[in-house]
């Protein structure tokens, strides 16, 4: 029993780690197509200060999502492990 609790554990870790990384890898794109290249003003004819002090925003609420999808897939995976164990009781008790 505590072997598979260890690998559950660790399925709940990859799972986790798998959500993350798909989350940072849709969301970086966007977020960097939704705003012009961080160049130069001279190469850009779109730069600003402004502008980058909002994509600096943006680009650290990405980590915000990347915080919000660890603790999403977190409760997730409590909810299924929670599901798993009544299905078991009830194995038991039949």
């Amino acid at each position: 029993m505590n072997l598979i609790r260890v690998l559950w554990g660790f399925c709940s870790m990859l799972v986790s780690g798998v959500i993350t990384i798909i989350a940072y890898v849709v969301f970086s794109p966007l977020f960097s197509v939704m705003l012009p290249s961080m160049k130069p003003a001279e190469y850009n004819q779109y730069y600003t200060p402004e502008l980058d002090s909002m994509f600096d925003f943006i680009w650290g609420s990405v980590w915000v999502w990347v915080i919000f999808w660890i603790l999403l897939s977190a409760i997730l995976v409590w909810f299924t492990q929670m599901f798993i164990k009544e299905q078991l009781r009830e194995e038991v008790y039949r």
